[in-house]
């Protein structure tokens, strides 16, 4: 008895390439009534799309629209998959716009979620089209935030704190957790802006030493939970790759309480700290 050939996830008909499953969706923009999303898809990857709601198709996103287009034909999993993320989307505006803020040139909104943001972003480009951003379950102190996959980190975060869009708006709301959250990722925090979000949040964050310990301490064992009171402590941890890791190991780290900056590596004979030791320094140096 044959055995039955399985429809691959991407097929060709008649010089046309259909999908018949996306296995998911990040909806990244509105733009007018263009969508542009992220989908992953078997045998292509991720790959980002732009897509009008309940066409048949979508096309690989060229921002510069300079490239020829290429067009991949929606089944109707793959359509009603798709369609399913873009009315979240729609549902999600529809609510953050109730109560979004307008400053200057640009509309704002958040909503908090445990420890976590949805963070809307709205203005009008160059082309006089609205664009719509939802950035969803944003941890602030995070470093992925800035290096997540959407331009949206990047209007948010600018260079001086007193110009965040998202810092203002937790001024205009009184917020006072979530500006301590910034100004810890801005790297302007004050000894109580740790000490009470220690008490607010479910985890520890390390406060900043001054100018007189920009010293580098060379701390062993670092573990996942170490890891992530740094990240939630506003540290900026550099990779250092393993071709260059000549004399060097990961199991020690390179940590700066000055800076809150550091390195995942550092040299195999240098003499080191443990992290619980590391702690003990700053909370008995804190001024």
């Amino acid at each position: 008895m044959s055995k039955e050939v399985k429809k691959p996830n991407v097929n060709k008909v008649d010089g046309k390439y259909y999908v018949n499953r996306i296995k998911r969706v990040v909806v990244k923009k509105r733009i007018g009534n263009l969508y542009i999303v992220d989908c992953e898809i078997k045998m292509r990857g991720i790959v980002c799309y732009s897509y009008y709601k309940n066409d048949g198709f979508i096309t690989k996103y060229d921002p510069n629209g300079t490239a020829s287009p290429k067009i991949l034909y929606l089944e109707d999993l793959a359509f009603d998959i798709l369609n399913a993320y873009i009315y979240k989307f729609d549902d999600e505006i529809k609510k953050m716009e109730i109560t979004k803020y307008k400053h200057e040139c640009y509309f704002i909104n958040y909503i908090k979620n445990d420890n976590n943001y949805d963070v809307y972003f709205e203005y009008v480009d160059e082309n006089n089209v609205n664009v719509q951003y939802i950035l969803n379950d944003v941890s602030i102190n995070d470093p992925r935030f800035i290096l997540h996959n959407y331009p949206i980190s990047e209007l948010l975060m600018t260079e001086e704190i007193d110009n965040s869009p998202l810092y203002i708006l937790s001024k205009e709301r009184n917020d006072l957790e979530l500006q301590r959250e910034l100004r810890i990722r801005y790297g302007v925090e004050t000894k109580e802006d740790c000490i009470e979000l220690s008490k607010t949040k479910n985890y520890e964050v390390l406060p900043k030493l001054d100018k007189s310990f920009d010293i580098n301490f060379v701390v062993s064992d670092i573990t996942n939970e170490d890891s992530t009171l740094l990240d939630y402590s506003g540290y900026h941890i550099l990779h250092r790759p393993y071709f260059a890791m000549k004399g060097s190991t990961h199991s020690k780290w390179t940590l700066n309480p000055y800076t809150k900056s550091g390195v995942d590596a550092a040299g195999i004979n240098e003499k080191s700290i443990t992290f619980e030791e590391y702690k003990e320094i700053i909370y008995n140096n804190i001024k």
